[in-house]
């Protein structure tokens, strides 16, 4: 063999190589899943409507929706498990749209239903970490002309720490950092009138002033039945400065019940993302609600209707709904024990019992139901750590919800988790 057909060897066994693991520089992450469908569906199989053309799976509605479906990912073992992918819609009505499950075998959870076009990216339960996962896209539509196109479907696994995770901000965190008022970045503000205001009652935003080019998870909190936005102002600039955009609402009335706060919540999130001074700093794959009370309620609501939340925070949350298993947004719900409004055995707790994800419930011990509605270390460290956890993707947080010292001290009566995350 001459030199040179040695070394064309050589090129080629490194890009086979560097086509089925990816390790980049620096980071603990491995690509366990990428298809290009450069070559047809590669490591999915179709079912329905699906076609591939020009380096794109075409999934069609109709009568036979366009599915595709992956075969077995070896993920066992595995931890933050991240799958991102884009997508271009045509023609979807209201209503429509992609979805994204995931599966080891037993029945199909919900990761993304999305109408938009985009670059989406979700990050994965602790449960799917098996050799039996699988992934499955599939348009949701009515007619064979109403299409979405699917490119670049990637699943990684990582540590989530801050050497190898881009979403990762500041210092390594402790106790200290995260029950202080204020984080390692400064926080400016601004305010949208109720006029400005696309689906919701006005709002104050809460930003990183000295962000240089990075960008950030948006948050989104609601206040509770009859009361303003300023009953919960205090979490804007105490989360931002950890490294949040985050827009607190006003509803549009102060009696809208969970599932319109709920719907408020996420256009709130929409202009936030697509319409506002700090679109460019916020990361339109990393989003999560929170909300007081009826507020809280809602953020319940958002999480069914936008199954991509990466988390949700219910304080003393208030639904009449107590059935959510259809929810795998990783949920904090934060309860008190002296509430007579929204009572954890009747709220907190049920929601807690019956959600699908990753979940913790706190309850504060001898605390009523307007807890949220003043300045709270327990409440604004444990919110800061999930947001942190499941936003950012950054497992150095873990310790603060799953840890030795977790659920520990006489501010909590009461904690229940599904640990590890």
């Amino acid at each position: 063999m001459s030199t040179l057909s040695r070394l064309n060897t050589c090129l080629a066994v490194m890009a086979l190589l560097l086509a089925v693991v990816v390790t980049p520089a620096g980071a603990a992450t491995t690509t366990l899943l990428a298809e290009s469908f450069d070559n047809g569906f590669g490591a999915f199989s179709a079912q329905g409507y699906a076609s591939t053309d020009n380096g794109v799976a075409v999934l069609r509605g109709g009568s036979a929706d366009g599915t595709i479906t992956s075969g077995a990912v070896p993920a066992a073992g595995q931890t933050n498990l991240t799958l991102s992918w884009t997508q271009t819609t045509s023609r979807l009505d209201a209503g429509e749209s992609l979805v994204v499950e995931w599966s080891t075998g037993s029945s199909w959870s919900s990761l993304s239903s999305e109408r938009s076009s985009g670059v989406l990216s979700v990050g994965l339960p602790t449960a799917a970490a098996s050799n039996a996962l699988q992934l499955r896209f599939r348009v949701d539509a009515s007619s064979y002309y109403e299409r979405v196109d699917v490119d670049d479907v990637v699943l990684t696994a990582g540590d989530g720490g801050g050497s190898g995770n881009p979403y990762a901000k500041g210092p390594d965190p402790t106790w200290d950092s995260i029950e202080a008022t204020t984080g390692p970045f400064e926080v400016d503000d601004y305010d949208i009138s109720s006029f400005a205001a696309d689906g919701f009652g006005g709002a104050d935003v809460y930003y990183p002033s000295d962000a240089g080019s990075a960008t950030f998870g948006g948050i989104a909190i609601s206040p509770g039945y009859t009361a303003s936005r300023s009953t919960v102002t205090w979490l804007g600039p105490r989360i931002a400065s950890q490294g949040f955009v985050v827009i607190v609402i006003d509803t549009n009335s102060r009696y809208d019940q969970p599932a319109s706060r709920g719907d408020q919540l996420l256009a709130a999130l929409d202009q936030l993302v697509n319409d506002s001074d700090v679109s460019h700093l916020v990361d339109p794959n990393r989003l999560a609600v929170m909300g007081h009370s009826m507020g809280g309620g809602g953020s319940l609501e958002a999480a069914d209707d936008r199954p991509s939340l990466r988390a949700i925070v219910p304080l003393q949350g208030w639904n009449s709904d107590k059935t959510w298993s259809q929810v795998q947004v990783p949920a904090l719900l934060i309860g008190g024990e002296n509430d007579s409004v929204a009572p954890d055995s009747s709220h907190s707790q049920r929601f807690y019992d019956s959600l699908g994800g990753e979940k913790v419930y706190l309850q504060l011990n001898n605390a009523s139901h307007f807890a949220s509605n003043s300045p709270n270390t327990t409440i604004a460290s444990y919110s800061i750590a999930w947001l942190k956890r499941w936003v950012d993707e950054d497992t150095r947080y873990s310790q603060f919800v799953c840890g030795p010292d977790a659920g520990q001290g006489s501010a909590i009566s009461d904690y229940r988790t599904t640990c590890p995350v």
